[in-house]
């Protein structure tokens, strides 16, 4: 619908980028507080998970806390 010109669309901006590629459509970067995502781990049980997944987890955590782009 974006290409044919008969309305918009909200897309995370990797997803922009990508039908961009394919589509005669242009991307415009959305930089208003509402347009940010707040992104949870959801795990059944930390404690259970394999080591390397743990690791993983507290190595996304510690990203966020110090404020970088995890990995």
């Amino acid at each position: 619908m974006v290409e044919a010109g008969a309305g918009i669309g909200i897309v995370p901006e990797v997803s922009a980028r990508r039908y961009r590629r394919s589509m005669s459509i242009d991307v415009v970067r959305l930089s208003d507080p509402w347009a940010k995502r707040r992104l949870a781990i959801c795990v059944r049980r930390l404690d259970t998970l394999a080591a390397g997944a743990q690791r993983l987890v507290e190595h996304l955590r510690l990203s966020t806390v110090r404020g970088a782009d995890p990995l």
